[in-house]
């Protein structure tokens, strides 16, 4: 097993990969941490016992499992706190997940596809952070708390990307937020995901968010669902193939029908946004404090059986 994880993260399929890493717009000592992360060569409890640097492969921090790279950022119980309370709200699951580089390639290849490189460059700036407190934990004994790691995290990334922006061609009125929440059919939140993306209009913004939530349900395999946007125009577009795209939409709409294409029994509808309370929340709290273009999409399972 250790063997097979370790000729996966040593030996990538493609160098392709590499570039990816190396050419994220990150830090270059995020970069230089996904690049070790993704060859397992971090000195993690595993990594030292089978060099021989230690003794004792157990995680620290919550002793019930081998202290892998894996475990360190997705499995330990710090880590998937941290992951919950990010705004990915993501729940890291062990069926299927074979090595940290199989991960990032599909969480790169998974954003790319919702046209949101921010959010691969956020997403790793987590990873790092969850990775610095097991470190301060082991050698000054500093138990932090995930919401804090979080925002550190957060924070973090928007100076960076603030600092970055300062010296493009586009300026802060091309920054959007976008969100995506899923609900069974009782109306109770199973899923979602939000990200920062480049957007020039509100109309790209919720396209984006629309895209992200048919994105959620391929790759979650549901179907039966129903996707839902205040965006009364978009919801007609996608709804009559004959009525032309915005200019500036065009290729999103374009992405979001293909994706359509490949799922079963989908709808589109308009809901207002009063009557949306999710997205009316959204909207509410960021717009005014963020200054940005805000998406927000509902998807909606109607059926039981879908966990």
């Amino acid at each position: 097993m250790l063997d097979q994880r370790n000729s996966t993260s040593s030996k990538p399929r493609d160098s392709k990969v590499w570039r990816k890493i190396w050419g994220l717009n990150v830090a270059p000592k995020i970069r230089n941490f996904l690049w070790k992360a993704s060859k397992n060569i971090n000195p993690t409890g595993e990594n030292l016992v089978r060099r021989h640097h230690g003794r004792v492969s157990i995680c620290q921090r919550c002793r019930e499992e081998v202290e892998t790279m894996e475990h360190i950022l997705f499995f330990c119980p710090f880590a998937q706190a941290t992951w919950k309370v990010s705004s990915f709200n993501y729940s890291p699951r062990k069926e299927g997940f074979t090595s940290f580089l199989q991960w990032w390639i599909q969480v790169f290849n998974t954003f790319v596809e919702a046209g949101s490189f921010s959010a691969i460059g956020l997403a790793s700036y987590l990873c790092w952070h969850i990775w610095k407190p097991r470190n301060s934990f082991l050698f000054e004994g500093q138990s932090d708390d995930p919401t804090q790691v979080w925002n550190l995290a957060l924070q973090e990334f928007l100076e960076f990307t603030g600092a970055i922006a300062e010296h493009a061609s586009h300026g802060s009125e091309w920054r959007g937020w976008v969100a995506a929440v899923c609900r069974d059919h009782n109306g109770n939140i199973v899923d979602g995901c939000s990200c920062i993306v480049f957007a020039n209009s509100v109309d790209v913004a919720e396209a984006l968010a629309v895209k992200m939530a048919c994105n959620i349900a391929w790759h979650r395999d549901w179907n039966n669902i129903i996707v839902e946007s205040n965006n009364k125009a978009l919801v007609e577009r996608l709804i009559n193939p004959n009525q032309n795209s915005r200019w500036d939409a065009q290729a999103v709409e374009a992405s979001i029908r293909s994706i359509i294409c490949n799922l079963s029994q989908v709808s589109c509808a308009y809901v207002h946004r009063s009557a949306n309370v999710v997205a009316d929340w959204v909207e509410k709290k960021l717009e005014p404090k963020l200054a940005l273009l805000i998406g927000c999409a509902t998807l909606h399972l109607s059926w039981k059986g879908f966990l």
